[in-house]
């Protein structure tokens, strides 16, 4: 894959996010663990996909410097996404009740920490 394709999926990863966003705020419903459906783990499992290839592709162009430790940065957010799309089909399968899915747990520090680093 070349990095524009990777760029791309990352951009209708976010607009995935927008749409949960979106459609919880015309609802009027929040994001506590009652309130998610099956269209939102789709829309979740679509975001963390898209992202993580976003991610690699920041990786591959090496965008976090030439240092060793700077270039595996981006894999802490490249493992977060993936425990979200993971986490995701586990609740859209109904092997685990949303809201309660610990691979959720380990997939938003990820994430956070991931980003964050990457960014700086």
């Amino acid at each position: 894959m070349n990095n524009r394709l990777l760029g791309f999926l990352g951009i209708l990863g976010g607009g995935a996010l927008t749409l949960v966003e979106i459609r919880h705020f015309v609802l009027g419903s929040g994001m506590s663990a009652g309130n998610i459906d099956a269209l939102d783990e789709v829309l979740y499992a679509i975001w963390g996909l898209g992202f993580m290839a976003a991610f690699c592709a920041i990786y591959r162009m090496g965008v976090t410097g030439s240092k060793t430790w700077m270039r595996l940065v981006p894999f802490v957010a490249i493992v977060g996404f993936a425990a979200m799309a993971v986490g995701s089909i586990v609740d859209l399968l109904g092997l685990s009740t949303p809201g309660t899915n610990p691979i959720f747990a380990l997939a938003w520090p990820l994430i956070m920490i991931g980003t964050l680093l990457t960014v700086c």
